[in-house]
């Protein structure tokens, strides 16, 4: 059975028509808005966050499965480090994962509020 192309008004004929009848969005658009709103969304879960360092911790539970966990060090301006609690962790790493899912987490990377980007971390080493 072919499918017959459905025009919608006020639609460009070139995006394509999901089951639903609504427009198949590409992810680009989402990635921007997380990456706007990713230095607020860290702020809520880690107050005066300025700086992020994000390392990988590979454990190996088999000579197959290799499990990545990541240690942080967030730090606020003056340079102090942050406490954080159980879970926050894992939330600010999936925010980051989230907005920069181009970013080689299999190494050592940095998060700065004031660039709003992930860059591979200074000399290599984590936190």
């Amino acid at each position: 059975m072919s499918e017959v192309p459905v025009q919608i008004p006020g639609v460009r004929p070139w995006l394509p028509i999901g089951e639903s009848g609504h427009v198949c969005r590409s992810s680009g658009h989402r990635r921007q808005r997380r990456r706007r709103q990713l230095a607020w969304r860290i702020r809520q879960i880690a107050p005066r966050a300025d700086l992020i360092n994000v390392c990988p911790v590979e454990t190996a539970s088999t000579t197959q499965d290799v499990d990545r966990t990541y240690t942080l060090k967030v730090l606020d301006a003056q340079g102090t480090m942050l406490t954080l609690g159980c879970d926050v962790p894992t939330r600010i790493v999936s925010l980051l994962q989230s907005a920069h899912p181009e970013a080689d987490w299999s190494r050592p990377v940095s998060w700065r509020a004031d660039a709003e980007a992930v860059t591979p971390a200074p000399g290599g080493e984590g936190p």
